[in-house]
């Protein structure tokens, strides 16, 4: 019994120390810094993997490309979340209309093809402010901080991680 409440009691003294350390690295999920220990609101653009060492000037433009993807399919992404919305409506009936649930998916799968090419521009344009040397530090998927969070480093139309809902 006494041996049973030293298992239990080093048990939460474990997870009290461990807590704090999992909930900060929870809260940064997802978003990659500029560079390490950079307080939030520094101003730098927070879109890659912290061994990449950008200067002001590349952040702002960096920061740039991204305002400017967001402002530029910010009605494209109201739209697949508008029209998914009514497809989860319609799924929903007793008896659904085919030919209806296949128009509004091709619909969707139009509006998301659009921005995939847009996202793929922004992504390009973004690439263009970087050095080949910082090119080449970037890890496989990362998408400039511009998308569907590959590798963690980006912000998109998926999952919640961004203005758009989610992804089907």
């Amino acid at each position: 019994m006494v041996k049973r409440k030293i298992v239990v009691l080093m048990c939460m003294a474990l997870m009290l120390v461990a807590l704090p350390a999992f909930d900060g690295a929870y809260a940064q999920q997802g978003q990659g810094k500029v560079k390490r220990g950079a307080p939030a609101g520094d101003g730098l653009y927070q879109g890659f993997p912290p061994n990449i060492s950008l200067t002001p000037e590349q952040s702002t433009k960096l920061q740039d490309v991204r305002n400017a993807f967001f402002k530029d399919t910010v009605g494209l992404r109201s739209d697949i979340f508008r029209k998914e919305q009514d497809m989860d409506v319609l799924m929903l009936e007793k008896t659904i209309d085919v030919e209806k649930a296949k128009k509004l998916q091709d619909e969707i799968s139009g509006l998301q093809a659009q921005l995939a090419q847009k996202r793929l521009q922004a992504q390009l344009d973004a690439r263009s402010v970087l050095t080949p040397e910082q090119i080449a530090q970037l890890p496989p998927g990362c998408n400039m901080g511009i998308g569907p969070g590959g590798n963690g480093f980006g912000f998109g139309p998926d999952g919640g991680k961004g203005a758009g809902g989610r992804r089907r």
